[in-house]
């Protein structure tokens, strides 16, 4: 049986302000998210790349159909919804089977856009977290490196953001045909058909699927770590299982890009 959860004992404070931005140079109202006073941010456990500032759209709304489309500066590669994302092989009818599997429940849209004010201020340091892991295995690491395995931090600054808008659209995001062909594209950005294609980059052709599925449990903890500043008790491990089991379809997802390439295993 479905119940209805109360808020977050430590809802962010939303503040309005005008910026302007380069592109257009008109003044844009914006949001900013200001934690109240005693709330804990998770460390990193590696910090390499610098501090960027979270501008957050006024477009914000808290209904899982209306995202914030770009809580950061992409300068590149985030095409999510655009004619240049292929249409995934999978079906709808498969994600929902998929989702079916992983145990999704009817409530889960909700208690992930709960958790979307808890998390999205800190996207930020959720891939610095995540990298950070990647760092301490020079077999992982190398994958974002340069093929001799020299640092890359162009390619690492260049798709930080995306991964950082991924947490928010996991989030937001309806899951209809555009969330599948995206996430599918992720899998092909992850594998020979798309690897260093959204930045140019000089690196690896692939990263091993065996290590995409077995980064499940870092993607999953780091977002349970930070869930436990805005929830306790039911309704903390709510939220914690609805984040693991939309991580692990997402994941599901980007596997089946893979599936001609059984050497990239």
């Amino acid at each position: 049986e479905l119940v209805t959860l109360p808020q977050p004992r430590h809802p962010p404070q939303i503040t309005t302000h005008t910026t302007t931005h380069r592109a257009g140079g008109h003044p844009t109202p914006t949001q900013r998210i200001t934690q109240p006073e005693g709330h804990k941010t998770i460390t990193p456990l590696h910090r390499t790349w610098p501090e960027q500032e979270h501008v957050l759209q006024l477009t914000h709304k808290f209904k899982f159909k209306e995202v914030r489309m770009t809580a950061y500066d992409h300068s590149s590669g985030y095409t999510y919804g655009t004619d240049a994302v292929p249409t995934s092989p999978l079906t709808l009818e498969d994600l929902r089977q998929i989702e079916a599997a992983a145990h999704v429940q009817p409530g889960d849209a909700e208690l992930l856009a709960r958790a979307e004010p808890i998390l999205a201020p800190h996207a930020m340091e959720m891939v610095d977290t995540w990298r950070g892991i990647l760092a301490q295995k020079t077999y992982l690491a190398a994958h974002s490196a340069h093929p001799d395995g020299q640092p890359n931090p162009e390619y690492a600054q260049a798709s930080k953001p995306r991964f950082a808008q991924w947490i928010i659209d996991m989030c937001t995001r309806e899951r209809d045909q555009a969330w599948l062909d995206y996430q599918y594209l992720i899998g092909a950005r992850h594998m020979t058909a798309a690897k260093n294609a959204a930045d140019g980059a000089d690196s690896t052709p692939f990263v091993p699927l065996r290590y995409v599925l077995a980064f499940i449990a870092p993607t999953v903890e780091v977002g349970h770590r930070l869930l436990a500043e805005g929830f306790e008790g039911a309704e903390l491990d709510a939220v914690r299982d609805a984040w693991t089991r939309a991580v692990t379809v997402a994941v599901t997802v980007w596997a089946y890009a893979y599936r001609d390439h059984p050497e990239q295993f």
